[in-house]
Order: structure tokens, then sequence, then C-alpha cells
């Protein structure tokens, strides 16, 4: 089987099960995103117990603050996931 032909047939393969399942092929990004309060503890207990964040009220501008401070330091997150944490702490711990 020359390579060309395989590639043909992956090819080929993954066009028909795109075709079989469209749901396959389209993106849910509900589905592949955590949960506001999963990704927020995920996240910010790498560097501590939770509970610090937990015991402090903030606006919206302060907690998003403080979360870019927190990346300032190290804390590896993309921006939707700095978002997505800025909105939940003001939703749950917001003045």
């Amino acid at each position: 089987m020359t390579r060309f032909f395989r590639f043909g047939l992956v090819r080929a393969t993954g066009i028909l099960l795109a075709a079989a399942f469209p749901a396959l092929s389209q993106e849910t990004p509900a589905l592949n995103q955590p949960a506001p309060q999963a990704l927020f503890e995920l996240t910010c207990s790498q560097c501590h117990p939770l509970d610090l964040p937990r015991s402090q009220r903030m606006n919206k501008e302060e907690w998003k603050s403080l979360v870019e401070r927190m990346r300032s330091n190290g804390c590896v997150m993309t921006d939707q996931d700095a978002a997505t944490i800025v909105e939940y702490l003001s939703k749950e711990y917001g003045r």
C-alpha cells in the first residue's frame, strides 16, 4: 500500500465519520469548558488554600486586579479562564 493511498484512505475515513456523525464534528464549547467553580478551584488551589480567596469580598474590578496579579506572579491561565474566574468570584464573593 503506497503512502499516498494510505493518506487518502485515512482522510476518506475521517470525512465519512464526520458525515455519519455530524455532532462529533461540531465544537461544543460548553462541554469543553469546566464549570466556573471547578476552574477557580483547580487554578487557584495550586498556589494557596481556597479559604483565602473565599474569605474576601471585592467588587469585579478588584477581583480582576487580583487575578491579574496572580498571573503576573506565575499562575498560568488563559485570558478566557481569567475572565471566567473573575466573573465567578464577583458573583459568589463580590460586594
